[in-house]
């Protein structure tokens, strides 16, 4: 009997992280296209938000020295550049350390067909829908196509991140 080798995880991490980097691009593109919620920056926001002030005066106070130091241009527009930049990143390592724990738990899962990778993505996407509506002001399309897009892309995430598994 031959037994398969199932993926590692760091090829979770891998996965996960390349899989997000696309999905923040549609998030994106759906902010400028529909005003649509923009997830990736809205939990960032959210995380500003909740965070302790000391912590987050911090980093806003580093944040400062490092774009004066390196003259990267006007504070105002290099800082907000910066902001988003952090942002996305946070959101990748996000889905790159979920990547990792569903491959985790894969590895020691018998295979099944799309409902491993469904759960994951409605558990990746309604905590984030849920800090998109605590913090979002800025997308103008309404509660109820923002709910569709934002949980059909996680659950299209996830889908893709179980067919990858199972692929590999």
């Amino acid at each position: 009997m031959q037994t398969t080798k199932r993926p590692s995880i760091l090829s979770g991490v891998i996965v996960g992280a390349l899989l997000t980097a696309p999905l923040t691009a549609i998030f994106f593109l759906g902010d400028i296209v529909a005003s649509l919620a923009l997830v990736p920056l809205d939990i960032f926001d959210w995380l500003a938000r909740t965070l302790p002030g000391g912590l987050v005066t911090f980093g806003i106070d580093r944040m400062i020295d490092i774009i004066t130091g390196l003259n990267l241009g006007r504070l105002d527009t290099a800082a907000k550049t910066s902001e988003q930049l952090m942002g996305i990143s946070f959101f990748i390592i996000i889905g790159a350390l979920i990547g990792a724990l569903f491959f985790a738990f894969m590895r020691r899962t018998p295979l099944i067909d799309g409902l491993p990778g469904l759960i994951v993505g409605l558990a990746f996407g309604i905590p984030s829908l849920l800090i998109s509506f605590s913090v979002n002001v800025t997308s103008s399309a309404s509660p109820v196509v923002n709910v569709i897009w934002i949980m059909a892309l996680f659950v299209g995430w996830g889908l893709a991140l179980q067919w990858i598994y199972r692929d590999l």
